[in-house]
């Protein structure tokens, strides 16, 4: 039996989904389309935890161009502003690592990632999407189609927290170089992010629509006195701690729509006709930016199904193959989704009772009983790597 393997997507997932099968060994064609399409997206920022820089340098031998995460910090609300370093702070020390992090800008990612494959490809001298595989005089075939890019669907399951997003660059002035934060506000989430251009930051201002609508017309008032980026300059500013301040927008900045939108099932299959549809990255879910999970849950998508996969074809001449194909890619999706489901009610509840009075009462407190060492391990754990322990990195 042989697996007809066609990746559809572009993006971050699918290129990193290719390498990864051929760092595991994968010997069959891989067909999908290769070619890169124009995005508007080329320079939008991605943060990557370290396990997922961990992945990618498995399967491409290096790691791509960026700006290293060492200290994560979490704070709560506006009054009393505290500064930096007062809040829940994660560093690389809580688990012995050189970086918690890593922010790369999408082109960045996807040049590093195709580079990496078209070295694969050539040293397999494989010819991608080459019909003449003479697959067909090798039947039965399976068919596995993998979504990697995209949207999750008309049947997508959607959580709406009622929040939009100004996110891009801002010029700052910073003490504490590599840090990061996420400040739970009483009209939503913001993070800052440490950025490759020195002395600025990557934004992402969360509030209610109307909110944020307000503020990026503020950015777009017409005149030369900037009164209203000025204005929203200072109210920035008295929301962040003592110790970083923002002196200047982006030309660039973007009101980003936020809303979870997640597909129930990632894997469908038709024994009949011998085709898998597997959906991961992008096309099985988008998540609100809160805690930063959305890339990183493709990537481990993305290493998993890898992993399925060349096994999958390494046993393909053995007994009762279609069986074994039906359980691991079942076995795949039951795994995926403890990963998916857990994230994504994680990150529901952050991003719809943040803003609550009683989350921003009692959160404080919280945060001071995770100061413990071990709490604080296990929550860069859960964002570094993923809700498994340990999480089994390419050797």
């Amino acid at each position: 039996m042989k697996m007809l393997l066609d990746i559809q997507g572009q993006g971050p997932a699918a290129l990193a989904l290719r390498c990864m099968l051929m760092h595991e060994g994968w010997q069959g064609p891989i067909h999908g389309s290769q070619a890169l399409a124009a995005s508007s997206d080329t320079q939008r920022s991605l943060a990557l935890s370290v396990g997922s820089l961990q992945l990618i340098r498995a399967c491409t031998g290096s790691m791509p161009g960026g700006a290293d995460i060492r200290r994560v910090e979490v704070q709560v609300g506006t009054r009393f502003a505290r500064r930096i370093g007062q809040g829940l702070v994660m560093d690389q020390e809580d688990l012995g690592l050189e970086r918690l992090g890593r922010v790369v800008s999408w082109s960045s990612l996807v040049n590093h990632l195709q580079a990496a494959y078209d070295l694969h490809c050539k040293g397999a001298a494989l010819r991608l999407g080459d019909e003449a595989s003479g697959l067909a005089q090798d039947l039965p075939v399976w068919s596995i189609k993998v979504c990697a890019d995209g949207d999750p669907g008309e049947t997508a399951l959607e959580d709406d927290a009622g929040q939009s997003a100004l996110a891009g660059r801002v010029d700052v002035r910073c003490s504490a170089p590599g840090w990061a934060l996420e400040r739970f506000l009483p009209d939503g989430p913001l993070a800052l992010l440490p950025d490759i251009q020195a002395q600025a930051m990557q934004l992402v201002w969360c509030a209610e629509h109307s909110v944020t609508a307000r503020r990026f017309a503020a950015l777009r008032q017409n005149g030369s006195s900037q009164h209203g980026e000025n204005r929203l300059i200072r109210e920035l500013n008295g929301s962040l701690p003592e110790g970083v301040e923002v002196l200047r927008f982006d030309n660039n900045m973007q009101n980003i729509r936020l809303k979870r939108r997640a597909r129930p099932q990632i894997l469908r299959i038709d024994a009949a006709q011998r085709e898998a549809s597997i959906w991961i990255g992008n096309a099985a879910q988008s998540l609100h930016p809160v805690a930063g999970q959305g890339l990183n849950l493709a990537f481990r998508d993305a290493a998993e199904l890898a992993r399925c996969l060349v096994d999958l074809e390494y046993q393909a001449d053995a007994p009762q193959h279609a069986s074994r194909l039906i359980d691991t890619l079942s076995g795949f999706e039951k795994q995926r989704q403890r990963d998916r489901w857990l994230l994504m009610r994680i990150t529901d509840q952050l991003a719809k009772q943040s803003a609550g009075p009683w989350f921003q009462a009692l959160a404080p407190q919280a945060l001071m009983l995770a100061r413990q060492r071990h709490l604080r391990q296990l929550m860069t754990r859960l964002f570094a790597f993923g809700p498994r322990d340990p999480w089994p990195i390419f050797g």
